[in-house]
């Protein structure tokens, strides 16, 4: 998630093939980001990659990424959540 004083002209988070190499090293199930707010670099290569490791890559806005933040409490699962 983009910080709220965050300035989109010259700092926009990024997800990529590093992040989602990252993610698989981890043994992460999935990377959650927010959509609109961000930059999706080598989208295809990323999702074929994350495919091939059973991991998801998924794009929420903010109120429905609080939402998965109360689940998350309720039920702890293995997952990153990159603050982006």
């Amino acid at each position: 998630m983009s910080r709220p004083q965050q300035d989109m002209r010259v700092d926009v988070p990024v997800i990529g093939l590093h992040t989602v190499e990252t993610a698989i090293q981890n043994g992460f199930k999935g990377i959650v980001a927010q959509a609109k707010r961000m930059i999706f670099l080598n989208q295809k290569e990323c999702i074929e990659l994350a495919n091939k490791n059973n991991i998801f890559i998924i794009a929420k806005n903010i109120g429905e990424l609080y939402e998965i933040f109360l689940f998350l409490q309720e039920k702890p699962l293995e997952i990153y959540i990159f603050h982006i």
